[in-house]
């Protein structure tokens, strides 16, 4: 199997220079193909705009391309892979394609762009569904999602997230991790990664439990890492930091003590992938999160689920709490490694490939 992984970046510049500013190519592009590359197989990585390359290698089995959407380049691109007889499948990773949900979107709710704005983007999306053989999916939710649009292909896959294969060769001592941070002298994290503003809105629904937690507990700190704002309730209490870099970003997941997943419960948000478990229950990091179909189909060790806005204090208690066992957060790390392991889920899909191309 060889397998050509493509990005429509909107700035093909920016793309080549640095590939790494937006986390869903690297979880849903950089980290299979580096994964399958591990295996064994031919791999390519390149954007849209590469295929137009007379000398650009066209010898690949499938073509997977990161969230497709309508353009020129999109279709002189579909016209080339068609051309080398070159399957195609989208990749998807979060409910960007349905009309019907557009003003679910954070970026909609939070003002971000107009719900028109929005329409016009899905409608794009849809456009170049009908181009495509094949669509790849993040989890069951997106999938079934996706089987209900118009003229969508008959192949439908899904691909869970994993945790990152660079993080392993980078951090195999966690235990010493782990003991620094029970027996350091240093505040403990409660981290919140948000990847943009559009997110505001989710952290607002838990800023108070999440005050009188800090209030309660001298020795915690809340960390804000990314793009938003902080509530005022918990600005004392809190540290901001800007958005990190991939090549830093595992750094940044390993320091907390408990990780914070709030989501307000739409449709668009229970499309979501459990990443920001995997992230950090690769570290043994317990994850306090909203009830969304993949926070609750990982595994029990790994989340804390508040099932409502009243349980978010009680929530929050109980991750404390076994935040100090030591034993369990190795248990964690090793079940989230096991669980989500990106060895095993490329192999997963190349199989499933190869028994439809």
């Amino acid at each position: 199997m060889r397998l050509l992984y493509l990005s429509g970046a909107r700035n093909y510049l920016r793309f080549k220079i640095d590939p790494f500013r937006d986390p869903s190519f690297i979880y849903r592009l950089h980290n299979p193909a580096i994964s399958a590359t591990k295996l064994g197989y031919k791999v390519g990585i390149k954007h849209l705009l590469d295929l137009n390359i007379p000398f650009v290698d066209k010898g690949w089995d499938v073509a997977i391309i990161h969230r497709p959407s309508f353009n020129s380049t999109f279709v002189k691109a579909v016209r080339i892979l068609r051309n080398n007889n070159i399957p195609i499948y989208g990749d998807f990773d979060d409910l960007i394609f349905s009309i019907q949900h557009a003003s679910d979107r954070p970026s909609v709710k939070n003002g971000i762009e107009s719900l028109e704005q929005s329409i016009s983007r899905i409608n794009n999306h849809l456009k170049a569904i009908e181009l495509i053989n094949g669509l790849i999916t993040s989890n069951l939710f997106l999938a079934n999602m996706l089987s209900e649009i118009p003229k969508s292909p008959k192949n439908i896959l899904v691909m869970n997230n994993s945790w990152h294969f660079s993080w392993y060769k980078e951090n195999n001592k966690v235990e010493d991790l782990i003991n620094s941070k029970f027996h350091g002298k240093k505040k403990l994290q409660l981290n919140y990664f948000s990847g943009t503003r559009t997110h505001d809105l989710d952290l607002s629904i838990i800023s108070e439990p999440l005050y009188k937690t800090l209030k309660k507990h001298k020795n915690l700190v809340f960390v804000f890492i990314g793009k938003g704002s902080i509530p005022n309730s918990l600005n004392d209490r809190a540290l901001k930091y800007k958005k990190i870099h991939f090549t830093d970003y595992h750094t940044a997941v390993s320091k907390a003590f408990i990780n914070l997943a709030p989501l307000e419960i739409t449709t668009f948000n229970n499309a979501k992938s459990a990443l920001k478990i995997i992230e950090a229950g690769f570290f043994g990091i317990n994850t306090v999160c909203s009830p969304i179909p993949e926070y609750k189909n990982a595994p029990e060790i790994s989340r804390t689920i508040a099932l409502s806005y009243n349980e978010w204090e009680e929530s929050l208690e109980n991750a404390i709490e076994s935040g100090h066992n030591f034993k369990m957060t190795i248990n964690r790390m090793e079940e989230v490694r096991s669980h989500y392991d990106p060895l095993t889920t490329i192999k997963k899909l190349i199989c499933r490939l190869e028994s439809l191309l």
